[in-house]
C-alpha cells in the first residue's frame, strides 16, 4: 500500500529510501550514480524538498550537467539515457509511495549530441587497383579467396554479406549471373560481364574442390577449419588488404 503523503519531503531522505529498496548491489550503485548528483545539484540551487522541484529545474539539470558530460564521455555505470531513465524512475517511485501527487520528470529526455558526419569509408580507386593486383597474384599462386571476393564486389556492386554467402547452386557461369541473398532474405541476381570475374570464380571453385569443405557456400574461411564464410570475416579480409596497401 502507498505510504501516506508527507508534505515537503526532503530530497536527500527520499533518495536514500529509493536506494534502499531491495535490488542488486551493482544496480543500486548505478541508481546512486544517477540520483545522488541530482540531489546535490538541487541542494546547490536551494531546492531541498520534493515538492519544490519542477520540470524546468530537471530540464536545466539535464542541460547544465548531463549534456556536458555526455559530450565529454565521462559517464560511469550507465549511459546518459539510462541516467535520465533512473531520474524518471525515482520520481515515479516518489509518486507511487505518496511523496508527490505527480512526477515533475514526466517527458524528461536528453537529446543526442550533434556529431560530424563520418568520412566516407569508400576505398580510393588507386588503392582498390593495387588490392586487386596483389590478390590476383595470390589467386594465381593458389589462394583465390580474397581476389574472388574483391572482383565480385567490384563487378556486381552488391553488399559484402550477399557476396560472402553465395551458395554453389546459385552460380550460373554460363549466363554470367549469381542469385544472391540481400537484406531481409530477398533474392536478387548479381550479373557480371567481365571474363575476369568468371576466371576468379573458377579459381575459387577449383580451390574449393581440393579442400572439399563440408558446406554449400562458394567461400570458406581462409583458416582451418574451413567453415562457411560470414559477412564479418569477408569485411575483415578486404579491410586487411586495404590496410596493407595503405601502409
Amino acid at each position: 500500500m502507498p505510504r501516506s503523503k508527507e508534505e515537503k519531503k526532503p530530497i536527500a531522505e527520499a533518495v536514500q529510501e529509493f536506494l534502499n529498496v531491495d535490488r542488486a548491489d551493482h544496480t543500486r550503485q548505478n541508481y546512486a550514480n544517477a540520483v545522488e548528483p541530482l540531489a546535490a545539484w538541487l541542494a546547490a540551487q536551494q531546492i531541498t524538498t520534493l515538492d519544490g522541484i519542477t520540470y524546468a529545474d530537471l530540464n536545466r539539470y539535464i542541460k547544465e550537467v548531463i549534456a556536458p558530460r555526455q559530450k565529454e564521455g565521462t559517464f560511469t555505470g550507465g549511459t546518459p539515457n539510462q541516467y535520465v531513465n533512473v531520474i524518471r524512475g525515482f520520481f515515479n517511485w516518489s509518486v507511487k509511495v505518496g511523496y508527490l501527487p505527480h512526477s515533475p520528470a514526466k517527458g524528461l529526455t536528453i537529446r543526442k549530441p550533434k556529431v560530424k558526419p563520418p568520412e566516407s569509408r569508400a576505398i580510393p580507386v588507386e588503392v582498390l587497383r593495387e588490392m586487386l593486383r596483389r590478390t590476383k597474384l595470390l589467386a594465381q599462386a593458389g589462394y583465390p579467396t580474397a581476389y574472388g571476393l574483391l572482383v565480385l564486389l567490384v563487378e556486381t556492386a552488391h553488399r559484402v554479406g550477399a557476396i560472402a554467402t553465395i551458395k554453389l547452386d546459385r552460380i550460373d557461369l554460363k549466363n554470367r549471373r549469381i542469385l544472391v541473398t540481400e537484406k531481409g532474405g530477398v533474392l536478387q541476381y548479381a550479373h557480371f560481364a567481365d571474363p575476369e570475374t568468371a576466371w576468379a570464380i573458377q579459381r575459387v571453385l577449383e580451390w574449393r574442390a581440393r579442400l572439399n569443405p563440408p558446406h554449400d557456400q562458394l567461400f570458406s574461411m581462409v583458416k582451418s577449419p574451413r567453415k562457411p564464410m560470414r559477412a564479418a570475416a569477408a569485411s575483415n579480409l578486404v579491410a586487411r588488404f586495404a590496410v596493407e596497401v595503405c601502409g
